[in-house]
Order: structure tokens, then C-alpha cells, then sequence
């Protein structure tokens, strides 16, 4: 690695503006995440900064996958607008395997859920939280193994920052028991 990407991968990790978004560079970086998994892109080049400093931390000859589930072309008025088109287009130049999913959430993860097997990093936006969607959360444990972490942006504090929390395996767990489909006798 030369010197100048260091001093990025540093200033990225340490210095780099919104603040908020330190904490998920450093946990991609501190895992090494190979598989990253994101539930409504915010911020296009945040998320392409992650997947580039996740690239960056791989050791050579492994590929970083990144997928992004989305309504993209189907935003609401009041998200920025992506479409699917400029999405790869952003996302072409990171080094990482890219998969795009459009549509509502539960069905784009009941679609792919056995393809993002093992995913190191999963990130939720803020607003795309399923809270009782029982088929969203009765995939997502597939998604998991035991170092796998699950951050979910949220708006925290004063001046409204956003900032990720962890969602622990036992709360996907919980959520993915109620959501279980009950047998007839």
C-alpha cells in the first residue's frame, strides 16, 4: 500500500466529515468485511468510500461484495433521487463485486437472502427499519455468522446527527422468532 493511500485510509478513518460516519468506516476496517450488505443507500459516496476502505483492508486475491437493497428508482420525494442506472455508475469504480436489488425491502431480501450468506457488515438507513415485518426479519438471521455486525443509523442528540447502533444477534433473533410462520396441525 503507498503512502498516499495510508494517509487517506487515516484521514477516512479519522478525520473525515459527517463525523457519524467515522464509526462505520472503523468497523469496516476492523472487521475486514468481505460481504456488505446495505438496506437503503443514504449517502452514495459514503457508501462508496466503505466498500473502497473495505477493498483497501482485503488481503490480495479476495473480492469484496458489496449489495445494496433499494427502492431506487421508486424513491419518495422526500429522499434524494437514484436510480438503478446511476448506481452502478457510481459504484463501477470501487473494486468490489456490486449487486444492485431494487424493490421493497422484504421481497428483494426473500429474493437474495441465500446468495449474501455469511455477510460480515450489514447497515440499515434510517428509515427503512422494518419494525414488524415478520418475512424481513425471518430472512436476516441467514445473512448472519457469529463476528457478522448489524448497524442501524439512527438520529440521536440535539442537533439530529445521524449515528449507527448495533442491533445484537439476539435482537435479529427475537424479531425473527415472532415473525415465523406458525404450523397448521
Amino acid at each position: 500500500m503507498s503512502m498516499m493511500q495510508r494517509i487517506k485510509r487515516l484521514y477516512w478513518l479519522h478525520l473525515s466529515k459527517p463525523r457519524e460516519s467515522r464509526a462505520l468506516y472503523r468497523t469496516a476496517h476492523k472487521l475486514r468485511a468481505k460481504r456488505i450488505v446495505e438496506f437503503g443507500i443514504t449517502d452514495p459516496d459514503r457508501s462508496l468510500r466503505l466498500v473502497k476502505l473495505a477493498v483497501e483492508a482485503c488481503s490480495p486475491g479476495q473480492q469484496v461484495c458489496y449489495t445494496a437493497l433499494d427502492l431506487f428508482d421508486a424513491r419518495s420525494e422526500k429522499r434524494s433521487p437514484l436510480t438503478i442506472k446511476q448506481a452502478h455508475q457510481h459504484f463501477g469504480s470501487s473494486g468490489a463485486k456490486v449487486q444492485l436489488v431494487p424493490g421493497p425491502l422484504p421481497e428483494g431480501l426473500a429474493r437474495t437472502a441465500n446468495t449474501l450468506l455469511g455477510s460480515d457488515l450489514i447497515i440499515f438507513a434510517e428509515d427503512v427499519v422494518p419494525a414488524n415485518d415478520g418475512r424481513f426479519w425471518f430472512y436476516l438471521p441467514r445473512l448472519l455468522h457469529p463476528e457478522s455486525c448489524v448497524l442501524r443509523a439512527h438520529r440521536a442528540g440535539v442537533d439530529q446527527e445521524c449515528r449507527f447502533a448495533e442491533i445484537t444477534h439476539a435482537e435479529v433473533e427475537r424479531r425473527a422468532s415472532i415473525g415465523l410462520p406458525r404450523r397448521v396441525a
